[in-house]
């Protein structure tokens, strides 16, 4: 098998139907992808003519499980939103914030 890299996370099922369709692909849209079902404040935008292939798995409180192939060498952003008051920043200190974070990256798969 080749090797591919990918995001796996997962999205709101409203998005998850947008992009089950492949619609998405084509409209220069992007999606946010959480690594965790509960984090809303880390997670990985891609870009959809980043995409070469979308998985897109089972559903749960509203949330769906997704696998995003991406094209060789496309780029994805890892992102953390915090507040910009002293109290936001110190949540870079947060060792949960940073393991959901370090989640928050492509990984190579066998595609």
């Amino acid at each position: 098998m080749a090797e591919a890299y990918a995001v796996t996370g997962y999205v709101s099922e409203s998005v998850a139907s947008t992009i089950r369709n492949e619609g998405w692909v084509s409209s220069g849209s992007v999606v946010d992808i959480r690594p965790d079902r509960e984090a809303e404040d880390v997670y990985v935008r891609v870009a959809s003519d980043a995409v070469k292939e979308v998985r897109v798995g089972a559903s749960r409180g509203g949330s769906t499980l997704v696998q995003i192939i991406l094209k060789r060498g496309a780029s994805v952003e890892s992102v953390i939103r915090h507040k910009a008051t002293a109290e936001g920043l110190t949540r870079f200190y947060d060792p949960t914030l940073a393991r959901i974070a370090a989640a928050a990256v492509a990984n190579v798969i066998e595609a």
